[in-house]
């Protein structure tokens, strides 16, 4: 394996760090020069073991492993679980002058007296989890990058806005998985604002006098236009079924020739790829009427529905 200290990616990355990360490991206590027969002298080491224990989701004894072998301090997992629990400060200080300018361009005096706040999700899984254990839902101060408030629930627990309290002054900035009457109500009736990606299927929007729903499509793109969208895709749809069918051949005929059998069900695999050809070939004749409509669409000089 080779050194840590020669790989230029990790040199890449410790060029963005602020020019006193060694200074702040030794303020929040994480390093200390005066120990005697520190195994860690640096806080360049120490950032290694953390995110690559966090960046690339390893075990602790694997991590604390593999930076052994490559060179680096062999300290055990309990030294590096310990360090962890007390590096998050550390982390808080680097993240603060690694976006110095954020203060200013997220300031609430520069967006109309709101504070900003991003909202998301992230889920968490345990050693030998085959799924998600729980999920963590935070909700993060732009101008100052600071987690306001956090919950952790477990697999089921969904994105909402309605998990969060919110006050007078505040934008909620979320993706579309947050788009939904319920949590939007939520967030206004608290005195807050919401900006969300839309997400037209979970919440559709209507017109106030005539209670009709408002499709953006339509104000955006020109009949003409999402006609010649509709049969691209219908096109591609077709090409791409065709030519999935055509790839599905040669091992479906490799299972019937060497009788492969599944470890799963025990029954022949010819049967799973006759069934998924099968499947495919019924939908090839849907997406060619398709497309043939599309056309006709286009001859005609209106929109395909």
């Amino acid at each position: 394996m080779k050194a840590l200290t020669s790989e230029p990616d990790w040199k890449t990355l410790v060029s963005h760090l602020p020019e006193n990360f060694e200074q702040l490991a030794i303020e929040h206590r994480l390093l200390n020069p005066q120990w005697p027969n520190l195994k860690v002298k640096s806080a360049e080491m120490l950032l290694r073991l953390i995110l690559l224990h966090a960046g690339a989701d390893l075990p602790l004894r694997q991590t604390v492993a593999i930076v052994a072998q490559g060179g680096g301090p062999s300290v055990t997992q309990v030294w590096l679980h310990q360090k962890m629990r007390h590096a998050h400060r550390y982390l808080a200080a680097l993240v603060e002058c690694m976006t110095v300018n954020v203060e200013q361009e997220a300031s609430p005096e520069r967006w109309a007296g709101y504070e900003m706040l991003g909202l998301d999700a992230t889920t968490v899984s345990g050693p030998g989890a085959e799924g998600t254990d729980a999920r963590i839902h935070a909700v993060i101060r732009l101008h100052d990058m600071r987690i306001s408030e956090a919950h952790v629930t477990d697999a089921s627990g969904g994105e909402t806005l309605r998990r969060f309290g919110w006050m007078a002054g505040q934008l909620a900035i979320v993706d579309r998985g947050y788009s939904n009457a319920a949590g939007i109500l939520h967030v206004v009736d608290q005195g807050a604002d919401v900006l969300v990606r839309l997400n037209r299927g979970a919440l559709p929007l209507y017109d106030v006098d005539e209670n009709i729903v408002i499709d953006f499509v339509d104000h955006i793109i020109s009949a003409a236009g999402i006609s010649w969208l509709k049969t691209i895709a219908s096109l591609g749809a077709l090409v791409f079924l065709a030519v999935l069918a055509w790839r599905m051949v040669p091992p479906a005929l490799d299972a019937m020739h060497f009788h492969e059998v599944s470890l799963d069900l025990s029954i022949p695999m010819e049967i799973y790829w006759v069934l998924m050809i099968f499947g495919i070939l019924l939908a090839l004749p849907v997406a060619a009427w398709r497309l043939v409509e599309c056309l006709h669409g286009l001859r005609g000089g209106h929109e395909v529905r």
